[in-house]
């Protein structure tokens, strides 16, 4: 995320939230290379939460982070600048095909996206709105072959934003980018 990430005024205080934190992998690295930047990390896993309350400690940032439990962004107490999500998005019936390093030692929770890989992804489009300010930016990682239904589903969701979707340096879609007005 950090190509994407350029918070709007780091003098400003800029929040963020990271939706399904895991291990703290993006919320820890923003917190350590944007030392303005306020971030709630939210995650429905409990033991997740606790590996990346650990990460925050090790890299010094935990003073800068709030670690929230629960579902998407319901746990979050006030909208945000930025949120990031890296949500499973997996489709149900190909977690099996995976990488043997991922397939069998990932949680099945952390990969298993439903039938076409965007539930959690649409669930938290339908929260964003109400918990994104004005201005606000939302990153979505998602599947290389999901792009174009994310972006489609990000324009419902947000018809007044700019909505982009953004290749890795494989050239596959890899991250939706909602840019509000």
């Amino acid at each position: 995320y950090a190509q994407f990430f350029r918070p709007p005024s780091v003098d400003s205080g800029v929040l963020m939230a990271d939706v399904g934190t895991g291990s703290g992998a993006i919320a820890v690295s923003v917190a350590h290379n944007h030392p303005s930047v306020m971030i709630y990390a939210t995650d429905i896993s409990g033991e997740a939460l606790a590996v990346a309350q650990k990460n925050a400690a090790r890299t010094q940032v935990a003073d800068r982070m709030q670690f929230l439990l629960g579902s998407l962004l319901s746990p979050l107490p006030q909208p945000v600048d930025i949120i990031t999500a890296n949500l499973p998005y997996v489709a149900s019936d190909a977690i099996p095909s995976l990488a043997p390093d991922i397939a069998q030692y990932e949680p099945r929770l952390a990969l298993d996206g439903g039938s076409d890989g965007t539930l959690l992804i649409e669930q938290l489009l339908s929260q964003a709105p109400a918990y994104l300010r004005p201005g606000g930016v939302l990153l979505l990682e998602i599947g290389s072959d999901q792009g174009f239904l994310v972006a489609h589903m990000a324009r419902q969701a947000f018809p007044t934003a700019e909505v982009g979707v953004i290749q890795d340096f494989a050239g596959l879609d890899r991250v939706v980018r909602v840019q509000c007005s």
